[in-house]
């Protein structure tokens, strides 16, 4: 996956329903994290970890979805559609000695 020509502008991203996971997870982290605004990666292979790693990177997301998301716990395969659900399910899954900003 590659996202060196618009990574620094993108702010919405689908990759619904790919093979992609943890792995995509880390270069959508650190090419396009501080713009990032909506993920969609329902159906993907996300992880917990991968889902982790995008929380602490994305600092400006406002919709994630990760319905059907076939290896992420099942408790979060859910559409968090405004920052405060997201916000929940970063204070949920990060604990506060490890959060960036």
């Amino acid at each position: 996956m590659s996202l060196d020509k618009f990574g620094n502008s993108l702010q919405h991203l689908d990759i619904s329903w790919s093979s992609l996971g943890d792995q995509a997870a880390k270069v959508i982290a650190d090419t396009c994290g501080a713009n990032m605004q909506v993920l969609d990666l329902s159906g993907t292979t996300i992880t917990e970890a991968g889902i982790k790693t995008l929380l602490l990177e994305c600092h400006n997301l406002r919709s994630l979805s990760l319905t059907s998301c076939r290896s992420a716990p099942r408790d979060l395969k859910r559409v968090y559609s405004s920052v405060n659900d997201i916000a929940t399910l970063r204070s949920t899954l990060i604990p506060k000695g490890k959060k960036k900003r």
